[in-house]
């Protein structure tokens, strides 16, 4: 048996014309983003993540587990 992704989607947004992403204020607060955060972009050929710097290595972590487990 397959484990079940932990993995969601929280939101959508666009791009601006300065190339800027607004994130929803649920999401901040989910995640408890400041002002200043340090944020880490991550991509595949075809997805982007957005990471807290200090969760690097954790999602790292998770990722390997849901991709072992399929």
């Amino acid at each position: 048996m397959k484990k079940q992704s932990s993995i969601k989607i929280e939101w959508s947004a666009s791009v601006g014309t300065k190339w800027q992403i607004v994130i929803p204020k649920n999401v901040r607060e989910k995640f408890k983003l400041k002002p200043g955060d340090d944020l880490v972009v991550l991509s595949s050929d075809d997805a982007i993540f957005l990471v807290k710097s200090e969760n690097l290595e954790n999602m790292i972590w998770s990722f390997e587990n849901i991709i072992n487990s399929l």
